[in-house]
């Protein structure tokens, strides 16, 4: 995985691994969720890669557009010295916090790319389009 470079200096975000049709995310508790052109759309997958190629807006994208979206998760628990991953399903919404399952929030509403811009850019599309730019 690589370093994420977090320009914003706020995100939970620590590293990300690129790959064919996916994006593994890892966060500050050490869990790694993987997001796929399948759970969570092409179009989404390939925003998250170029957020995190950038090191700026991914944690904030996925929060607002494919939190629950993700394909699996690893959450890192502590067993004697040694860090150990318990491998999830989607369904499995493991609460830290208060070390049992929660149920899933079904009510998440999928907002679209133009939200986005919106949100992010205050709909300046040519500004999005140079955020996006490998340049």
């Amino acid at each position: 995985m690589q370093r994420y470079l977090n320009l914003s200096g706020n995100s939970n975000i620590i590293a990300y691994e690129n790959g064919y049709g996916y994006i593994k995310v890892q966060f500050s508790d050490y869990s790694i969720y993987t997001y796929t052109y399948q759970s969570a759309g092409k179009e989404n997958v390939e925003i998250m890669m170029e957020c995190a190629n950038r090191g700026w807006g991914l944690n904030g994208f996925i929060n607002r557009y494919c939190k629950y979206s993700y394909s699996s998760k690893q959450r890192p628990y502590e067993r004697s010295s040694s860090r150990y991953y318990r491998q999830s399903s989607k369904n499995d919404d493991y609460d830290s916090n208060n070390d049992n399952y929660a149920s899933r929030r079904e009510d998440d509403d999928r907002e679209t790319l133009a939200d986005y811009v919106n949100d992010m850019f205050d709909g300046n599309w040519q500004l999005y389009e140079d955020n996006m730019s490998d340049d």
